[in-house]
């Protein structure tokens, strides 16, 4: 009979996993619109040209969503991933 820790484990590990794929795929869109956004351009167009004949279209696609949103996200997934580990975030 398994006890409830052991059971728990699979799940956090599962959670972690997907946590940090999140967060690494969260920073796809980021590399394009970052420095647009530094340069005081709109980070969320991109030319329909470029979707057309992107190798990567999703990340396009990603990148019309705001940067502040992705940022959280990547955020949220890094506080959860403390608190699955035990890690005190300390100011």
């Amino acid at each position: 009979m398994t006890t409830p820790s052991e059971t728990s484990k699979p799940r956090k590990t599962f959670e972690n996993w997907l946590l940090v794929i999140i967060g690494l795929v969260a920073q796809a869109p980021l590399y394009y619109q970052i420095p647009r956004w530094a340069d005081g351009l709109d980070p969320t167009f991109v030319h329909p040209k470029w979707m057309a004949q992107s190798s990567f279209p999703i990340v396009l696609h990603m990148a019309a969503i705001h940067p502040i949103v992705w940022i959280c996200i990547m955020i949220l997934c890094f506080v959860r991933l403390c608190y699955n580990f035990r890690w005190k975030l300390e100011r």
